[in-house]
């Protein structure tokens, strides 16, 4: 099977922790036997073409490297065109973005289309003729609660997938309350993890008395409880 995977995010270089989620999904289907290609937005220093076994990675530009400061913010659906130089980039990157869908659509010849976030990845997806499916991470669920204008924007991109995943029934939740009308209720699909850091650990010296690290979750974070904590990883 060939599979298209469009994402803003994606890792940029080894150890990266930007979409890796994402890529272990891409490698996950390559290692499978399956032929996949993967579009993702350029940031400087990264190369605009990638090749691993059985997995190409096509980055687009959608500017100088002064320009592309959109992607890899952590904040696409919320604070990143807070930036000026963001907003001023942000008509060019969704230019570019669907032009790059649509031309790895005419070249690739996919299968399938997974599109990580429903916006931008998955209404690209939803503009051509090939199945696809939209996985949401969080930050794209929250950006369906800023009002009735948004939703009918996103409407016909998760009507139109074959398959609407998501990482948590509470964000599959959401999408069910926000969007009644969709014909299949969205599908919880948790994220694949790299568990090699935990077991790494384990063989890591103590010190004696252990030392506890102490967190605290904001009010915000507790208002959107999970959702919170993957809309500031995962976006």
């Amino acid at each position: 099977m060939r599979i298209l995977t469009v994402t803003h995010n994606y890792p940029r270089f080894p150890g990266d922790p930007a979409g890796a989620f994402v890529a272990r999904i891409a490698q996950g289907a390559a290692a499978a036997g399956h032929e996949v290609e993967v579009v993702a937005p350029h940031a400087p220093g990264t190369a605009t073409e990638e090749q691993t076994p059985g997995l190409r990675i096509r980055r687009f530009r959608y500017g100088p490297d002064l320009m592309e400061r959109v992607a890899y913010t952590g904040s696409l659906h919320g604070r990143t065109l807070l930036s000026p130089l963001a907003a001023l980039a942000f008509p060019g990157f969704l230019l570019a973005y669907g032009q790059a869908v649509r031309g790895a659509i005419r070249r690739f010849s996919p299968d399938v289309v997974h599109a990580h976030w429903w916006m931008p990845g998955g209404w690209f997806a939803s503009r051509g003729k090939v199945p696809y499916l939209v996985t949401c991470h969080g930050s794209d669920v929250r950006l369906l609660e800023r009002g009735r204008v948004v939703r009918r924007i996103a409407l016909p991109a998760f009507r139109r997938a074959a398959r609407v995943t998501t990482v948590s029934k509470f964000l599959a939740g959401d999408i069910q309350r926000l969007l009644p009308t969709l014909p299949t209720p969205a599908q919880v699909t948790p994220m694949p993890v790299d568990v090699t850091g935990f077991v790494a650990g384990s063989r890591i010296a103590k010190v004696d008395p252990p030392r506890l690290l102490y967190t605290r979750l904001c009010r915000r974070a507790l208002h959107h409880r999970s959702s919170t904590v993957c809309s500031l990883t995962c976006s």
